[in-house]
C-alpha cells in the first residue's frame, strides 16, 4: 500500500489469517520517509489461502520516547499473481454511434467539430498540494502540449466536485489546476463546490477568482 510518511520512524505491522485459522503478523518496514512511498510486504511461504487481513497498524514496540505525527495511507492491494500485466484489447460496443471511436495514438485522431476535455471529482484541497488528484492534474497539463495538434482540446468541461469543498482557498486552488491546462474551462457546481449545501451557490463559487469562466447555467450535480 502507499504511505505518506512524516519521517518519524514508526513501524508498519500487518496480520493475516489463513483459511486454516493460523495468524501471521508481519513487520515489513519502518516509516522513515516523507511524502508518498510504496510499502510492500512479502508473504512468507506456507500460508494457507485464501487469506483474510486481520489488521494493518502503525506502532512502536517499547519506545524510549513518545511518537506523534500523522500518516496517510492509500491503495491497499493484494498482488497475488506473478503473471505480467497486459493491456486488454479495446472492443467497441456494437451499438456505438459511428462518430464514436477509440484512438491510442493522438496522431490518428480525426477532428470533426470541437474537442472537449472532460473530468470531475478531483476533490482538491489547497492544504494538500501533493495529493494524487493534484499530481494527476499536473500530469494532464503536461501531456496536452505533446498531443498532435488535431487532438488537443478546444476547451475543458468539468462535471463538478473539482474542489473538495466550497471554501474560497480550495475553490481557488482547484481553479489554478484547471487554468494550468491552458484552454478555456468551465466547472459545473457539484455538491462539494457548495460544501454539501453549507455554502451558497451564489457565494464563494461565484467569485471570479474561484470559478473557471462564470457559468451561463447552474446545474447541480449530486
Amino acid at each position: 500500500m502507499w504511505i505518506k510518511g512524516d519521517g518519524n520512524g514508526i513501524e508498519l505491522a500487518e496480520r493475516y489469517i489463513g483459511v486454516n485459522g493460523a495468524a501471521t503478523t508481519l513487520y515489513p518496514t519502518y516509516v522513515t520517509w516523507k511524502d508518498w512511498h510504496l510499502a510492500v510486504a512479502q508473504l512468507p511461504a506456507g500460508m494457507q489461502f485464501p487469506l483474510t487481513i486481520s489488521f494493518v497498524d502503525f506502532l512502536a514496540i517499547s519506545p524510549s520516547t513518545a511518537y506523534s505525527g500523522s500518516l496517510n495511507v492509500a491503495g491497499l492491494q493484494a498482488l497475488y499473481s506473478p503473471r505480467p500485466v497486459t493491456e486488454p484489447d479495446y472492443h467497441a460496443v456494437p451499438d456505438n454511434p459511428k462518430w464514436l471511436s477509440h484512438e491510442e495514438d493522438s496522431a490518428d485522431f480525426a477532428r470533426h467539430g470541437s474537442t472537449l476535455l472532460a473530468g470531475d471529482d478531483a476533490h482538491l484541497l489547497a492544504s494538500d498540494p501533493g495529493s494524487v488528484s493534484s499530481n494527476v492534474m499536473d500530469s494532464v497539463a503536461g501531456r496536452l502540449p505533446s498531443l498532435s495538434p488535431q487532438a488537443r482540446p478546444d476547451a475543458a468541461q468539468f462535471l463538478g466536485d473539482m474542489a473538495d469543498d466550497g471554501k474560497l482557498a480550495d475553490l481557488r486552488f482547484a481553479k489554478s489546476k484547471m487554468d494550468a491546462l491552458g484552454v478555456p474551462e468551465r466547472d459545473i457546481v457539484g455538491n462539494h463546490e457548495i460544501t454539501q449545501g453549507a455554502d451558497a451557490e451564489n457565494g464563494n463559487y461565484r467569485t471570479p477568482s474561484a470559478t473557471p469562466t462564470t457559468p451561463t447555467a447552474w446545474v447541480r450535480r449530486g
